[in-house]
């Protein structure tokens, strides 16, 4: 190490580091209880514990291990078989254990600061009882909780996140074109869950409520894609993370974006021909739940290997296997790619399942109503699947570097083409075939020479209940010289009406075009007028005739103008822009277009959005004030057609220092969709956060407001939180988040939901005599009538719940504390969804206890404890002590005196418990 400035040394320094081959991390402690009990009355039977009468040996083992072999393995692992017999103690490991029901119920377990400033950190997530992680380079076994997000082959995808066993092996040898040349995942479990799929339409807001309830923990993968409107073909997709993007709540099956989610989304043109142009953002969420009523037996098995023979084939093979009843499927697939470099290639795949698998619910309210898809699988039919494609460039078989974004390389041509078919029933991950499916397509960009250029692409899809449609086009642009451009095309389209086919107009139709475009050489302006004529059209197809002009002017170096007028068969048609950039990030604009040819809608109805308008006008804005502050607007009118709208989005984010920020948006729009029907949405957020050394606040506020015929929805959420450090000893922090949703229609359902908690923490520094944790929290909850409770109902009662909670220890002396702890809970529910009539029950608890040192290597414990349930008249009172003798600094032995006493006023049922006990406790 040196230190120095500019050529000048003032300080240089040696040291040699050790770093160790082999470095571990390991806790971990064991427990051997021997019981003599006698117990009165029905004790096991009532109390479901197998130790209250008789003599038992119990047991419990627990660590936790992460460290690395001298050879490069890595593992993590952990245990805790919880206490159980003796007998017991080592059966079952593969198996759930129960008490993850209460890591669903509140991800803030139990108090809501600790007052250490401690994280918490899930290093060995498992919904067992053992967990184990095994890797070296690229190869691993992990047996805990797992997701397999397989995607390499289209048409047999393996999504699944669950409890179980997964494996993989990426081979070190690499092809030339760095991948493994031996890649193979392999994955079991016996899940005890059920797979769902939920797909949500941006509403404008952050809240989502899943279909189900009790999602199993960590199972969920969420993604935003953004789909074409009229074909629902996936433009982008984009996953989300934990914390980062999303917060959820488990055991409620309720989402939310730390991010709201718009209603549409631009694709990135100053002006869209209508709205068809702007895609829909929608949220895929995947994930397990437990069902409703009894257990999930069977299994599922799966996986992937993929070879590469020399670096051109690559051979894969995708399997799955699930047994859970009705939804039994088989999914088999294999694929082959013979590749000669990296732009040329050819993919050819087959997949086949057998069984009906498992559908899918659609929303477009955020969770508060769903339209349910079922399984197109039926039980012992297969149902296959064909795909092929092929990629060319030409540059790369020519032995040259191909161009590439950063306009390197030669483009001497790219060519491309594939082909796909799905039988009625095919259902793989997210592919659900209703009926018999048939898509082929091939697009060619040849540059010729250095002025020419041949830009070629057809495209068919047919199903048998929609129809088909069938596009085809050719287009040469020819750079004269002199600033002129010549463009030519022709353009072939075939439509055949299905029985669902929603397309008003069908047959043939071939139309030819000219282009001429003149721009000068300076640049600042251009020029260009076009024609275009139906050269043939069957009677079922209206002409395509149209004649226009159009341009580009360069205003100033911050303004530009763009323009276009034509006139033809479908009537009047026009488009202008108006630009004005102020700097980098910063423009505004103003735009007009006219629509006229709208026939062609989309073969699938339910990725169909129709076009209501027939002229659109936007103005928008995009504007960074400085690093601090950037805003963004868009207002779309539209006219004509069926439904005249006005849509408006605004948007701004604000940090006016270190410690403040706000954000903010709006949105206001009609939603086309064909399951609900047309609405008009409102929708607006609001936040702040201010952080400050010892201080973090934040709040956020959104609104959604909706109107359509039969439909009057209002749903509010807020968010808010603050931790405090009121000084080195006291910790506060406190949350209040509440969602409401309310109608005034009877098809449009209320959800309400209330959770506030406040919670302090006393951890003095210098004298830590008293520690002290306390926490209130209050709680309401009424999900929407479309989400699957835990009893499988769709319509869950309301809920109520007010919980206090203190724990607090004291220090006597140096050798005496004292400890203690009390709660209460209220909770009422209602006896039907729509009834105000409530049924209350209390719980107290309260425990006690000395712990005393008495003497070197001798302790001394003394507790008691009582639980009281006040709706059922149940009373459990009871205590225990002990001494223990410390055998070292790692192990001690005990012996002790318990008893329980318990007793039912309702089912007017006793027991007492009473024996003795040693205890060997062991810890590392």
């Amino acid at each position: 190490m040196t230190v120095g400035q500019g050529e000048q040394t003032r300080f240089t320094a040696m040291r040699d580091i050790g770093v160790k081959k082999s470095d571990w991390f390991i806790v971990g402690q064991g427990d051997l209880t021997f019981v003599s009990s006698k117990g009165n009355g029905p004790a096991v039977e009532v109390s479901g514990d197998p130790i209250a009468a008789g003599e038992h040996v119990t047991g419990r083992a627990a660590f936790y291990a992460k460290g690395t072999f001298a050879s490069g393995w890595k593992v993590t692992s952990s245990l805790d078989t919880g206490e159980t017999l003796l007998k017991d103690l080592f059966s079952n490991l593969d198996r759930k254990d129960p008490r993850q029901l209460l890591r669903r119920l509140n991800s803030n377990e139990y108090y809501t600061t600790y007052g250490d400033d401690s994280a918490l950190v899930e290093d060995a997530p498992t919904q067992g009882r053992f967990y184990l992680k095994v890797q070296k380079d690229r190869s691993s076994l992990l047996i805990g909780n797992y997701v397999a997000d397989i995607r390499q082959a289209e048409l047999a995808q393996l999504n699944r996140g669950t409890f179980g066993a997964i494996a993989s092996h990426q081979s070190v040898k690499t092809t030339s074109f760095g991948e493994s040349r031996l890649q193979v995942t392999a994955f079991a479990s016996d899940p005890g869950t059920i797979p769902g799929r939920d797909e949500f339409r941006g509403t404008g807001g952050s809240l989502y409520y899943l279909q189900r309830r009790d999602v199993a923990v960590g199972s969920e993968r969420l993604a935003v894609e953004v789909r074409d409107r009229i074909t629902g073909v996936v433009l982008s997709r984009r996953s989300l993370q934990a914390q980062e993007d999303y917060s959820i709540d488990y055991f409620q099956g309720r989402l939310t974006l730390l991010q709201p989610l718009s209603s549409y989304a631009a694709d990135g043109a100053t002006v869209r021909d209508g709205t068809a142009a702007a895609g829909v953002p929608v949220l895929v969420a995947n994930y397990e739940y437990t069902p409703a009523v009894g257990d999930v037996g069977g299994y599922t098995v799966g996986g992937r290997a993929a070879a590469w023979i020399g670096d051109t084939v690559r051979l894969g093979v995708t399997g799955q296997r699930e047994t859970t009843g009705t939804a039994d499927q088989t999914l088999l697939g294999t694929d082959a790619t013979v590749r000669l470099h990296p732009g040329t290639y050819v993919k050819a795949e087959v997949a086949q399942t057998e069984g009906p698998g498992f559908g899918q619910s659609n929303s477009v309210d955020g969770g508060l109503t769903f339209t349910s898809y079922g399984a197109t699988g039926s039980a012992n039919v297969k149902a296959m699947a064909y795909r092929a494609g092929v990629a060319v460039n030409f540059a790369e078989l020519a032995g040259g570097k191909a161009a590439d974004a950063g306009g390197t390389g030669i483009d001497k041509g790219k060519l491309s083409a594939w082909f796909e078919h799905l039988d009625a029933g095919f259902g793989a991950n997210a592919q659900l075939t209703a009926s018999a499916t048939e898509r082929w397509g091939a697009q060619l960009a040849l540059p010729i020479g250095s002025r020419t250029a041949l830009a070629a692409k057809v495209q068919h899809l047919r199903t048998d209940a929609a129809g088909s449609r069938t596009v085809g086009s050719a287009d040469v642009t020819q750079r004269l010289g002199g600033g002129f451009t010549l463009a030519g095309g022709l353009r072939h389209s075939e439509d055949a009406v299905g029985l669902v086919y929603n397309s008003t107009e069908s047959g043939k139709r071939t139309d030819a075009a000219l282009q001429l475009g003149y721009t000068p050489e300076q640049g600042r302006w251009s020029v260009y007028g076009f024609g275009q004529a139906t050269l043939d059209r069957d009677a079922g197809r209206r002409g395509n005739n149209r004649v226009g002009l159009g341009g580009k002017v360069e205003l100033s170096d911050r303004r530009s103008l763009a323009a276009e007028v034509s006139e033809g068969d479908g009537g009047l048609g026009a488009s202008a822009t108006l630009n004005h950039r102020y700097g980098r990030g910063s423009e505004t604009y103003l735009g007009y277009a006219l629509v006229t040819d709208r026939v062609d809608q989309g073969l699938e109805p339910s990725t169909s959005f129709t076009r209501t308008n027939r002229g659109t006008l936007t103005l928008g804005a995009r504007h960074r004030f400085s690093s601090a502050l950037s805003i963004h607007g868009e207002n779309k009118l539209g006219h004509g057609g069926t439904a005249p709208s006005l849509t408006r989005g605004f948007g701004l984010d604000w940090t006016p220092t270190e410690r403040w920020s706000f954000s903010g948006s709006f949105e206001n729009g009609q939603i086309d969709d064909v399951t609900t029907g047309r609405f008009r949405r409102t929708a607006g957020t609001f936040g702040v956060a201010y952080t400050s050394k010892g201080v973090q606040f934040g709040a956020n506020v959104e609104g959604r407001f909706e109107r359509g015929v039969g439909r009057s929805q209002n749903v509010w959420l807020f968010r808010n939180h603050a931790s405090v450090m009121i000084n080195p000893d006291w910790r506060a922090l406190a949350r209040l988040n509440f969602a409401i949703a309310d109608n005034t229609t009877a098809d449009v359902n209320a959800a309400d939901y209330v959770e506030g908690t406040i919670g302090f923490a006393y951890r003095p520094v210098a004298n830590d005599r008293l520690n002290l944790l306390t926490r209130y929290t209050y709680l309401k909850d009424m999900g929407p009538v479309g989400q699957v409770t835990q009893g499988g109902q769709i319509g869950s009662p309301k809920q109520k719940s007010q919980i206090f909670a203190i724990d607090a220890n004291y220090d006597l002396t140096r050798t005496l504390t004292l400890g203690g702890k009390y709660a209460f809970r209220k909770g009422s529910v209602s006896l039907t969804r729509d009834s105000d009539t409530y049924v209350t029950s209390n719980t107290w608890l309260g425990v006690a206890r000395i712990d005393w040192r008495l003497v070197r290597q001798w302790d001394v414990l003394v507790e008691g404890h009582y639980l009281s349930a006040d709706r059922a008249g149940d009373h459990r009172w009871g205590g225990l002590a002990a001494v223990y003798r410390h055998l070292g600094n790692n192990a001690k032995v005990g012996v002790g005196y318990s008893f329980s006493d318990f007793s039912s006023d309702l089912s007017n049922q006793s027991f007492t418990s009473k024996g003795v006990f040693v205890n060997l406790l062991g810890k590392f």
